[in-house]
Formats: C-alpha cells, structure tokens, sequence
C-alpha cells in the first residue's frame, strides 16, 4: 500500500509474525505499524480500506481474508471465499468505490481468471456482490494491487522467471465500482 511519503509492506515473502511495516522515502527509515501476533496464519497479501483505519491480510492456502483489530492487536477472521478454479489465494486488494465510498475487498486464486468482490454488511457478514471474469495469461497470479488509471495490475509468473508477465484490468462492469462516474455531457 503506497501513500505520497511512504509504503506499507509485509516481511518477506510473508509475515509470519503478522507485521506490517511502513517505509518513509524523506528519512528512508522503516517502522513497525502492526505488530501482531497472527495466531500462526501466515499473513501473504494485505490492503488497506481507507474508509475505516482497517488492515486486511489474507493467508494464501486458506483462502480466508484477516483484519487487524487494534484494540486487541489481533488479526482476525473474517470471511472464506470458495475455489475459483485456482490452485489457491494469491491476489487480494481493498478499493473503496470514489462514488459511494464503499470499501470492497478483491480476491483472486492463482491459477483463475476471476476477481471476487466482497462487501461488509452492516451486522458484520460478509456478501460476495461481483465474481469478475477476466482474460489473463494463464500464468500463476503472483501479486495483485490497484492503482495507475483505477485497475488492478496482476504480477504473473513461471518457477523459472522467464515468462514473467504484468498485466492490467480495468474497464467494463468493474468500472462501476472503481472509476469515478462522468456525467454525459
């Protein structure tokens, strides 16, 4: 998660221990924003849902997706999401609406070509609204994050880091929910 003066990431290649670290570019030094034990669920992707103050993290093989609760400086569970024909979790990304300042959650498995697109009820379940089919490579999806022209950009990649590949979606019924509306002129 990047801000103009810094960016957030996980340990690498995923935090054990459930922390998150933010990066300053003016005094290049690193600081432990959340530190918090993870219950031993490793913590593989994060996103940030700006409406509340709220982390997301997500644990790769069990497709479930963990918010950080300050008060008990705990990660914890809120939802599963099923198979989407991938060999598991490998994408998540939190993306608030620009027109109703909604906050969704995005998932993507491995091996799929789907984004599923949660929301928060008000009593605090969770509701798939979208399943999102797009055309990818057919490569593993590595990484997902939002941003440049309001889409979602998916590192792809081989065990031999020779067909690497990034590629963008965007556009279409997902434009609903992550580009601000024009007005017909």
């Amino acid at each position: 998660y990047v801000t103009d003066d810094r960016v957030f990431l996980l340990g690498s290649p995923h935090s054990l221990d459930g922390e998150i670290f933010e990066y300053l570019f003016a005094s290049g030094t690193t600081n432990t924003v959340v530190a918090a034990p993870s219950g031993g669920v490793v913590i593989a992707q994060m996103g940030f849902d700006e409406t509340t103050g709220t982390w997301y993290g997500s644990s790769e093989a069990a497709r479930r997706v963990f918010s950080y609760h300050q008060p008990t400086n705990a990660w914890v569970a809120e939802f599963l999401y099923p198979n989407m024909a991938g060999g598991h979790m490998d994408g998540m990304e939190v993306v608030t609406d620009p027109n109703t300042g909604i906050a969704y959650v995005y998932v993507s498995d491995m091996t799929s070509d789907y984004l599923g697109q949660y929301v928060r009820e008000r009593g605090g379940s969770w509701r798939q609204v979208n399943l999102f089919e797009y055309q990818g490579t057919g490569d593993h999806v590595e990484g997902m994050g939002f941003g440049c022209l309001n889409h979602f950009w998916i590192t792809s990649g081989s065990p031999s880091g020779v067909d690497d590949v990034l590629y963008e979606i965007g556009g279409g019924d997902l434009s609903k929910y992550t580009e601000p509306y024009v007005p017909p002129r």
